[in-house]
């Protein structure tokens, strides 16, 4: 399997409604791509809990004598997200205008990607500073790529539920993806507790390994599933 395997699979079309060999394949698909879902947001809504702790102690958050508060990063999150939806719909359009469609398997598992690497952003600036407080554009391309994360697997994700999804379950599938919220506050919690068991870079690393893993599941079983719904 190639990235260009990848890239060319489209948002299947929604199997006909009484097949079941074709809802099964609709299914399995829908699985695969939430799960790769909620691993990314596990990850992501770490931004809210642990990382404004860390923030606190490892950042220098000094702006031209100017301390800029730690909840700021919150508000940045919103701005960034804003700025990056906007960046992402003229990309779009400017890659349509030459031909080129990136169908929702292919964004997902770039933002699963982005996300990962917004943690080994963390995870490196932290091991380089050697106990020294980390630079504000460490934390700001951090958050630029798990903004960019977002920004990427929402709209796609809800793309191919609606497009692979059996008709009359996509409120349901639709219900399942909102439950990211529900998965990733667990994870947050749950982890949170091994912030003070391990060193910080190791706490960013495996935010980063829950990423990526969410990743490389749909890159290895999302085109062969969507294959076989097409």
């Amino acid at each position: 399997m190639t990235g260009r395997d990848l890239v060319e699979h489209q948002v299947p079309s929604a199997s006909p409604p009484g097949s079941p060999t074709g809802n099964a394949q609709a299914t399995a698909l829908l699985v695969v791509a939430l799960a790769s879902v909620y691993l990314c947001y596990s990850a992501y809504d770490q931004l809210g809990n642990i990382f404004l702790l860390w923030a606190r102690e490892r950042t220098d958050r000094q702006i031209f004598g100017w301390t800029m508060p730690v909840a700021w990063f919150l508000a940045l999150d919103g701005v960034f997200t804003l700025a990056l939806i906007a960046g992402a719909g003229l990309l779009s359009r400017a890659f349509a205008r030459r031909g080129i469609q990136v169908g929702s398997l292919v964004q997902i598992f770039l933002g699963g990607v982005l996300c990962a690497a917004g943690y080994l952003v963390l995870a490196l600036g932290d091991t380089i500073s050697r106990g020294a407080l980390l630079g504000l554009p460490w934390t700001l391309v951090y958050l630029l790529l798990i903004d960019g994360a977002i920004v990427l697997i929402w709209p796609s994700a809800l793309s191919l539920i609606a497009g692979a999804a059996p008709r009359r379950l996509i409120g349901f599938w639709m219900g399942l993806f909102y439950l990211h919220g529900f998965v990733s506050s667990l994870w947050a919690g749950f982890s949170g507790v091994y912030y003070e068991r391990v060193t910080s870079p190791h706490f960013w690393l495996l935010h980063a390994a829950v990423a990526g893993g969410g990743a490389m599941l749909i890159l290895v079983a999302g085109p062969p599933l969507a294959r076989r719904l097409r």
